[in-house]
């Protein structure tokens, strides 16, 4: 009975692990547009860097650690 309690926690846990995985996937290949010096450009989440400025468009997630410097909502 142990033995399958024990198989069916790491069964659970390698799903649940699964799941954040493409979670996190998905999250990291959202498109985002960021200001360079050529103009603007689109690059996945997972490729910006400290000191990017992205333009964060409604309804768009916001990516952790960001700093809001300017927004037309009052």
């Amino acid at each position: 009975a142990r033995l399958i309690r024990y198989i069916v926690t790491i069964v659970k846990e390698a799903f649940d692990d699964y799941k954040r995985y493409k979670r996190d996937k998905e999250a990291n290949s959202q498109q985002y547009t960021i200001l360079t010096r050529e103009g603007k450009r689109n690059i996945p989440s997972e490729a910006i860097s400290v000191g990017d400025i992205i333009i964060i468009h409604k309804d768009q997630r916001v990516p952790a650690d960001c700093i809001l410097l300017r927004t037309t909502e009052e």
